[in-house]
């Protein structure tokens, strides 16, 4: 069994990888590019279906090494900081997963998940809360080294459940919610892909220059020191402009 999930590893590692870089690219088009135009759709919709891409071989990765780990003759010591990375990578994989399709669904119908979909809005708020909890108890159990960026991160799954459940029971109350929600969706899996690269694809060259100092948390927490106040002050403007455009 091992051994066929190495193979299947071999083959799926730089699929990520290359998706990973690819998919950065796209969100910064996504960016710079003007919203609606045909670039802007274009490179929106490969963005979500390489994100869903890197989302699903994250997830076998992370299931091969864990499963490859418990299945060896050497007991696994999950408070390594090795092992928390890959538990991280999890949750990070799943969280994004509900970010991506959290902000597809509001650019979809214009406004909250409507008839059966909405189980599907309400299934992934509560894999993510599910996911949030996980992690938090892992690193209450087990309190490997980077405890306190596994912390600092955990509330992310909380976050996407509550704004989930607000956004589905009253996401109409403003006429351009739905952009603010597209836009979150964006700007947040944008943050994920990021912190996914900082901390793991970029590790080589942040490792030997942080070294053991407390500067270490950094790649994994500056996408998220940069980009949520970001997002907010973005989200706040275009409520704003909407709020005003209705009032005229």
């Amino acid at each position: 069994m091992g051994e066929i999930l190495n193979d299947f590893r071999s083959v799926t590692v730089p699929i990520h990888i290359g998706f990973g870089v690819f998919v950065l690219a796209l969100f910064w088009l996504q960016i710079f590019s003007r919203k609606g135009s045909p670039w802007h759709i274009r490179a929106g919709k490969a963005y979500y279906w390489s994100g869903m891409l890197i989302v699903a071989t994250a997830l076998f990765g992370v299931s091969a090494i864990l499963l490859n780990a418990f299945a060896g003759d050497r007991e696994v010591a999950l408070g390594d900081a090795r092992t928390a990375a890959v538990f991280f990578l999890g949750y990070l994989a799943v969280i994004t997963f509900a970010i991506l399709e959290k902000g597809r669904s509001a650019i979809r119908f214009h406004g909250p998940s409507p008839g059966a979909r909405a189980v599907f809005a309400y299934a992934r708020a509560i894999t993510a809360l599910i996911a949030s909890l996980s992690l938090i108890g892992y690193t209450i159990a087990f309190r490997p080294s980077n405890a306190i960026v596994l912390f600092a991160l955990s509330p992310l799954g909380i976050l996407v459940f509550f704004e989930t459940l607000k956004y589905q029971r009253r996401g109409n109350a403003d006429p351009q919610r739905w952009v603010v929600e597209h836009l979150d969706g964006m700007l947040g899996s944008g943050i994920a892909f990021h912190t996914a690269f900082f901390v793991f694809g970029a590790s080589s060259f942040f490792n030997p220059l942080l070294g053991d100092s407390p500067y270490q948390i950094v790649p994994w927490i500056l996408p998220t020191l940069i980009g949520v106040p970001a997002a907010a002050i973005w989200k706040r403007k275009i409520l704003g402009q909407a709020r005003t455009q209705a009032a005229e």
